[in-house]
């Protein structure tokens, strides 16, 4: 599966916590990062231990002896806020026992988001918006206000606009191109 989706072109690749060493050190071997889909805490330590994980996508459960080793290996939080929040405003259409949880988790997602910025893990913006069409609760076009829930967890409003633009690109790893940053001595500066 891993060799596969680096012949398709993939410029960074997203895991669950299982399959992970095997996966590490082919995207190693590739040079290419890996992303790293975990909320709990096991995962995360998991994804930790491989050389080339980049990023922890949501990390719902990270405390601080996970948040420490994000900070120093430099991998990124990527924060989705906005898909909890839209949840949140539906509870309704939930049976109770997940209404419940769905309550629970959304408050330790909130706790670990501020955690992190506390402790000075980077974060870049993550969405998982699943459509494009706008008369959609959780379409695309109303990614924006991850930068409103990335100040609320404690991120100045600089360092919000930094993690939903100049941050995204890290995600990506050697992959990366040098977008989402404008730098004076670049030939070929732009924007995206």
């Amino acid at each position: 599966m891993m060799r596969r989706q680096l012949r398709w072109g993939a410029s960074v690749i997203k895991i669950c916590p299982r399959g992970v060493t095997v996966i590490s050190d082919e995207a190693k071997r590739a040079g290419r990062g890996v992303a790293a889909h975990a909320h709990a805490k096991a995962g995360v330590m998991a994804a930790l231990e491989m050389d080339s994980c980049l990023t922890i996508e949501h990390g719902t459960y990270i405390d601080e002896e996970a948040a420490d080793p994000m900070k120093r290996k430099g991998v990124l939080l990527v924060a989705a806020r906005f898909i909890i929040e839209t949840r949140m405003q539906n509870l309704d259409h939930l049976p109770p026992a997940i209404r419940a949880k769905m309550v629970q988790f959304s408050e330790a997602d909130k706790q670990t988001y501020a955690l992190c910025v506390q402790n000075g893990v980077k974060i870049a913006l993550g969405t998982d918006i699943c459509s494009c069409d706008p008369s959609r609760i959780a379409s695309a076009g109303k990614s924006g206000m991850e930068i409103g829930y990335a100040v609320a967890a404690g991120l100045s409003p600089l360092k919000a606009i930094e993690a939903a633009t100049a941050n995204g690109p890290e995600t990506l790893g050697p992959q990366a191109p040098l977008s989402g940053q404008i730098y004076k001595s670049r030939l070929d500066t732009r924007a995206t």
